[in-house]
């Protein structure tokens, strides 16, 4: 999966600011919220400095998330970055699914739990490493060194479980506005907690 075989390359994964869903804790894969007044006040203190390709999922929070962290940067929009589409669950709760009749006992794995009408969870990965290979080609095209991903949880835990199969797929779950950083060389990544530096 090598990018710059002859230098090294960054790539910043960044999971989108805080929605008035996800204080509630609600699931939202394809509803498409506005940031919440806290999460644009989180993001507006952390502007980051503009790497070379700024890419994000076409969903309104990302979008607001790449404005307020890389004002100044033209942005490249993925369809296949969205979150996993959760079907006649999006907008609940864990706890008003399993107050459902017949989820009495659903969420014991969450990730690979069915949801109705919702999208499949192998599918749903695949499309997200997709996406990353598209990430990977964009800024090869462009012999760019560094490039942010503006993104959902899941995405992001799915691109990395791939990238480092011997994880488990939770051990990459960010918080709103926090993420993490890959650096490649060649066809290796190595990974770190998105710096709390800001410029």
């Amino acid at each position: 999966m090598s990018v710059l075989p002859n230098r090294a390359c960054t790539i910043a994964l960044v999971r989108h600011g805080k929605t008035a869903e996800n204080l509630r804790g609600a699931y939202i894969g394809r509803l498409n919220p506005p940031l919440c007044p806290q999460g644009v006040q989180e993001l507006a203190q952390q502007r980051l400095s503009c790497p070379q390709v700024v890419v994000s999922s076409p969903l309104l929070r990302c979008l607001q998330t790449a404005d307020l962290l890389y004002p100044n940067c033209k942005l490249v929009i993925l369809a296949d970055l969205q979150e996993r589409d959760f079907g006649k669950l999006e907008g609940l709760t864990h706890r008003e699914i399993i107050q459902k009749p017949g989820y009495e006992d659903w969420g014991m794995d969450p990730s690979r739990m069915p949801f109705p009408s919702g999208e499949d969870e192998d599918a749903f990965r695949r499309r997200s490493v997709r996406g990353f290979r598209q990430v990977l080609e964009l800024l090869a095209q462009g012999q760019a060194s560094s490039g942010a991903v503006i993104t959902h949880g899941g995405v992001i835990m799915s691109i990395l479980a791939d990238l480092f199969p011997s994880s488990s797929f939770y051990d990459w779950q960010a918080d709103c506005g926090s993420g993490w950083l890959l650096t490649q060389a060649g066809e290796q990544f190595d990974v770190q907690p998105l710096p709390g530096e800001r410029s």
